[in-house]
């Protein structure tokens, strides 16, 4: 048996034998012997301070000091007295093997886990507490506690410090109405002392385009005043307020007792909203803050919408596209819905935009389109959309017959996902008076004399329209029945463009078949 008293690689070269015969042999080969290193642990708590009740994350690294890699390493790590594994405990980290940590538990352990060669890995699990310990609760793995198959034990405690205070905890959530497109925050604070606690305050900016909704619509067991908060400055809390603040809140009632704030919200465009309430400040029956809230996310989808092309006639069709997009990278978006009711035009003849008779509707959303024939709405439910992705909605829409001049600025409800509720489109459809055409024969009937008879034919356009327009064109191809008419001659052209035949090469009298007018203004 040998023993090395550092890790690292021995070379052991045996000299040559020597004997009686006077003569010595050679040396021996080499042999190698590695003596590894054991693996180094440290542990951390995520946050390092919680209220009763909270959780924290419990880290547990080893790092394997080694050119190899440590194998089959393992440890039991047992908690003090009341401190747990959380209700979720998550177990997991970067060791592989085994992570095991039972909710309500007291203990996180690994077995068969593999550190890499001059690396690290973690073994993680989220603890908490139900009893007050400003002190902190002391949680030690003793020197070898983390046993391998191949580097032996640790030889160095590791230990963190979890302290649980008494100051009240604020827990923070997004909840979603999709049916009726609205967005209710709840602010949840918990006392965490064994009496009742005043004097508590806390600040909730939000983040850019989140603002409070309109009509302004919530509750408030926590007393005080709930007053709008832009980060500077209080304000009577109305709707478009920039965030809300609390003042001289209470709770009468000991540990657990809470109480709720809950404010409705909107967003003027579509994003990944994240928000973070500050922690709760109380003034008796002792001074304390809290820590900070949980941040809770809001996935407001983006919504698009456009006419192609956005100027055409009364009974033209335009292409209303609707294009919906995640904004979240990692998050899919279901119960996707948006609804569009469209607006009315000129009431007093009782026209308006309607879906095309036929509506030609499409849907790469999934869920249901509803686009019916010669209706004046559009409504999807019950899509989904994966993350970062977009999908489009759409449909042929025209303005019924009889519409005059009009506009028709075009606003969606707002889009909406069990994720959460975005913002509308909106895009104007101009309906204009299309350019008319008269035609007249100047003389007719007419006398056929010599195989043939000739008639001036009078072409009138009519703009129609206040202002210039251009690229007016028409094609008129001539009858060939009972005969085929056929162009003679030019007598006049007042509008002005290009004039061909049907099909755009030049004239030739008594040969052409028709008429092409081209680039008039």
């Amino acid at each position: 048996n040998v023993t090395a008293a550092s890790a690292g690689s021995y070379d052991n070269t045996t000299s040559g034998v020597s004997s009686s015969l006077g003569t010595t042999g050679p040396v021996s080969n080499t042999a190698n012997l590695r003596v590894l290193a054991p693996p180094v642990p440290s542990k951390a708590f995520s946050p390092s301070t919680i209220g009763r009740g909270q959780s924290s994350r419990l880290i547990v690294t080893l790092v394997n000091p080694n050119p190899v890699a440590v194998t089959g390493v393992a440890f039991t790590d047992t908690y003090p007295a009341s401190l747990f594994n959380a209700a979720t405990p998550s177990p997991g980290g970067s060791c592989g093997g085994v992570v095991s940590a039972t909710a309500g538990g007291s203990s996180l352990s690994l077995s068969g886990g593999t550190i890499p060669a001059s690396g690290s890995c973690t073994v993680e699990a989220n603890v908490t507490s139900d009893v007050v310990n400003v002190s902190g609760y002391v949680n030690t793995l003793v020197a070898g506690a983390v046993t391998s198959g191949n580097a032996g034990s640790s030889t160095a405690p590791a230990t963190a410090t979890l302290v649980v205070n008494a100051t009240p905890t604020i827990a923070k959530s997004f909840s979603f109405d999709v049916a009726a497109a609205t967005t209710t925050m709840t602010l949840t604070i918990t006392n965490n002392h064994t009496a009742g606690i005043s004097g508590l305050s806390f600040t909730d900016v939000f983040p850019f385009g989140m603002l409070v909704d309109s009509p302004l619509t919530g509750t408030n067991s926590c007393g005080g005043t709930v007053e709008g908060w832009n980060g500077s400055s209080a304000s009577t809390l109305a709707a478009n307020a920039q965030g809300i603040r609390l003042t001289s809140g209470a709770i009468a009632g000991a540990y657990p007792a809470s109480c709720t704030i809950t404010v409705r919200v909107r967003v003027t465009s579509g994003g990944v909203y994240q928000n973070q309430t500050s922690g709760v400040a109380m003034t008796a029956p002792f001074t304390g803050t809290g820590s900070v809230s949980n941040a809770a996310t809001l996935i407001a989808p983006i919504v698009i919408k456009t006419f192609t092309p956005n100027t055409v006639g009364a009974n033209d069709l335009s292409r209303m596209e609707i294009q919906i997009t995640n904004p979240s990278p990692v998050t899919a978006l279901t119960s996707l819905a948006i609804s569009d009711s469209y607006p009315a035009g000129n009431l007093s003849t009782g026209v308006f935009m309607q879906n095309a008779p036929t509506p030609n509707a499409s849907n790469s959303c999934g869920g249901t389109l509803t686009a019916a024939a010669s209706t004046s709405s559009l409504a999807l439910a019950g899509g989904s959309l994966a993350a970062g992705q977009s999908c489009v909605l759409a449909v042929d829409v025209r303005a019924n017959p009889g519409t005059v001049p009009d506009t028709y600025y075009n606003v969606t409800g707002r889009v909406r996902s069990s994720q959460g509720i975005g913002s509308t489109a909106a895009d104007a459809l101009y309906i204009v008076r299309a350019p008319t055409i008269t035609k007249s024969f100047l003389s007719s009937p007419v006398t056929l004399s010599a195989g043939s008879a000739t008639s001036v034919m009078r072409l009138v356009l009519e703009s129609n329209h206040t202002s210039t327009i251009n690229g007016v064109a028409f094609t008129d191809t001539f009858p060939s029945a009972p005969a085929q008419m056929r162009y003679v001659s030019t007598v006049a052209n007042g509008c002005g463009g290009t004039l061909t035949d049907a099909l755009g090469a030049a004239l030739v009298a008594n040969s052409s078949t028709g008429l092409r007018l081209s680039g008039v203004t």
